[in-house]
């Protein structure tokens, strides 16, 4: 009986937490035109390699002066 509402406790929640989530992602304003290209990303990472051996300020700054 206890491992029955323990279940349904954690499906509740996560139906809830689902909900949630899609409810904000549909009232997210969308973006009003096109944006330039950005620098490229990878996977789980995103735009950590561009600062890999360097200053962050001195990487971030070169990738300001291109993009």
């Amino acid at each position: 009986m206890e491992l029955l509402q323990l279940c349904s406790a954690l499906i509740i929640l996560v139906v809830t937490y689902t909900i949630s989530l899609l409810i904000n992602q549909w009232r997210k304003p969308k973006p009003q035109g096109k944006f330039p290209p950005g620098p490229p990303k990878l996977p789980l990472i995103g735009h950590l390699h561009l600062l890999w051996g360097k200053l962050p300020q001195h990487a971030l700054a070169s990738v300001a002066k291109e993009y």
